[in-house]
Parts: structure tokens; sequence; C-alpha cells
């Protein structure tokens, strides 16, 4: 009989140290909320979701992020930066043109037509890093990883192959930069949120749009444009990032797990811009859009009409500016 209640003791005892190791765990664990504006269907937001998985995973369960794709925690693209900075999301992903009103260093990824492919994009990147998460950390955050976009075209009803059949165009930009080569270029810009885009092609408040083949299939702009002329005007970039008093708080061990995560994260990302692009245009043509290449002498004299653009961003950025143009174009040859 006293064999059998010391087994029933012990086995209570063990239940109890089972329940309190679940909660000291439960306890330990960092539910950190990441803020996207894309819907879940989009190649960055799918980067999230398996950044978010990994990490959970190789730390145990001890951080756990949580993904709130499209918009859903109600902040929108240009108040990102801001909205990390003060911790109102923990974490979040933004597109740089987005919040370069605030930091005019964020507009090297969207200078237009300053990278030709996806090669001289990845230059880009690896050059102006070190300068970009100085920026970060003055506005209370990490770099945790990046990832440029596919080339950014424009969605039109008419078909777009010179300069005249840009006169007069209402065009909806995404920031500063994009807003003056439009005007450069004869066209209106129109500014407005992501949200209302899609309704003002619907209605002809705006004649075209500037943005990736990818955002076009996400938004199913078949149904409202015919035309894709693939300008590759940017490539621009988006970033991953976590208020610093939210890193601070996570150990040494964990802050290494989710390094190393963003690291593999953004070479996967990379590998996934270029695919999705590719699939997106698909997408397009099998939805009837005629999607178009834009010709050299084309080219060039979009190009020309950006180089006044680059000389006033590396005036308003200042020496960084200067420095990352310069060996930008020492590795591209430019």
């Amino acid at each position: 009989m006293r064999k059998v209640f010391q087994a029933k003791v012990l086995f209570v005892f063990l239940i109890i140290a089972l329940f309190s190791l679940t909660a000291v765990q439960a306890t330990r664990a960092e539910k950190l909320q990441l803020a996207i504006l894309w819907p879940t269907s989009n190649f960055s937001t799918q980067g999230v979701i398996q950044f978010a998985d990994l990490v959970k995973e190789r730390t145990g369960n001890r951080v756990v992020i949580e993904v709130h794709a499209g918009g859903s925690l109600g902040f929108k693209g240009p108040e990102m930066l801001q909205v990390l900075k003060d911790g109102l999301a923990p974490m979040g992903e933004m597109l740089l043109g987005y919040v370069a009103g605030t930091e005019p260093l964020m507009d090297l990824s969207t200078m237009p037509f300053l990278v030709a492919d996806y090669g001289e994009a990845h230059l880009l990147g690896t050059v102006s890093r070190p300068y970009m998460e100085k920026v970060f950390k003055k506005w209370n955050q990490k770099l945790l990883y990046w990832q440029f976009w596919p080339g950014a075209g424009l969605y039109s009803k008419k078909p777009i192959a010179s300069m005249d059949d840009l006169k007069g165009l209402r065009i909806r930009t995404f920031n500063n930069v994009s807003t003056q080569w439009v005007k450069n270029a004869g066209a209106k810009p129109v500014s407005m949120p992501w949200g209302d885009v899609y309704m003002a092609m619907s209605t002809g408040a705006i004649d075209a749009l500037l943005t990736s083949s990818v955002s076009g299939a996400d938004g199913k702009f078949w149904e409202v444009m015919s035309n894709f002329t693939n300008f590759g005007f940017t490539f621009g970039y988006s970033a991953v990032t976590v208020n610093l008093k939210t890193w601070n708080k996570l150990s040494d061990k964990d802050k290494l797990i989710l390094m190393e995560t963003a690291r593999e994260m953004e070479e996967k990302q990379e590998m996934k811009s270029i695919l999705s692009d590719k699939l997106s245009m698909a997408k397009l043509i099998k939805n009837r859009i005629k999607v178009s290449y834009i010709s050299s002498d084309f080219q060039k004299q979009c190009a020309d009409l950006a180089k006044p653009i680059w000389a006033d961003w590396i005036k308003k950025v200042g020496p960084d500016g200067q420095k990352m143009m310069d060996e930008f174009n020492a590795l591209t040859g430019k």
C-alpha cells in the first residue's frame, strides 16, 4: 500500500513539474506582431510568414512572430518608419520608397532607371546596406533582412511606346521621386493611397499606374487595364525591421537565431523576387494584358529625364548619397 501511495505521489509530482515547466516556457515566449501592407499571396508576405515559421521552430517557441498581412493593423505604407520607431508595431515590412518622405536616404532604391537588371539591383543592396543600417538605427530599429522587388512598369489603357504616349496622362505615382519623373515626362502625377488605386483605374480617375508585375497580378489589374509596359522603372527595396527596444529584450541566443534566419531569408527572397516576376508576368498575359518592352532609344530618353533627379537626391542626402552613388557606379562601370 505504501509503495502504491509513493507511486501516486511521484506521479502527481511529475505532473506538477510538467505543468510548471510548460508555464515557465509560456512566460518566456516573446510574441511579436509584424505589420505588412501586402496580401498573403504576395511574395514579400510569403517571405515574412516563412521567416516567422523558421524563427518559431528554431527558438523552440521562445520567439513567436504573428504576421498581420494586407495592412490589417491599420498602418499605411508611408507611416511604417514612424510606426516601428514608436513601437506601435514591434516588427514590420516597409517599402523604402514609401517612407522616403521622412528619410530621403531611403529613396536610393527608387531612383528611376538607375538599376538596369536584377544583378544591378543586388549590387545596389550590397553597396547601400551599411548606410541603411545606420539610418534604421537612428529610427530606433534594426534591419533584419531586405529584398528588391521586380522592376516597376506602367499599367495603362493604351500602349506606351514613346515619350509622346506619356504626354498628359494622369499617372498614379508612389513617392516624390516618381512624381518628379512623371512631371519631367510631361504627364500628370496623381498621389493616392494604394487601397484607392483599383477604384481610380476602374472609374477613369487615373489613366496609368507605376508598379510591378507582382502588384498588378495581386490586384487583378487586367479587370481595369489592358496594357503593361515593362519599363524597369525601379527595382525598389523593402525591409523587414524590428524595434530596438523589442530587439534588446531578446536573449543573445535568440538574436543570433533571428539574424542567421534573416540572412537565409535574404537569399531566398532574392530568388523569389525573380521567380515572382516571371510568374506574375505570365499571369498578366494569361488574363489578356498586353505586355510590351520599351526600345533602347526610349529607355535612354527615360534615363536622361532621371539624371537631374539623381543629382537632386545626392544634394538632399549629402556625403553619404554621393559615396553610395560613386561606389555603385564603380561596381557597375557606369
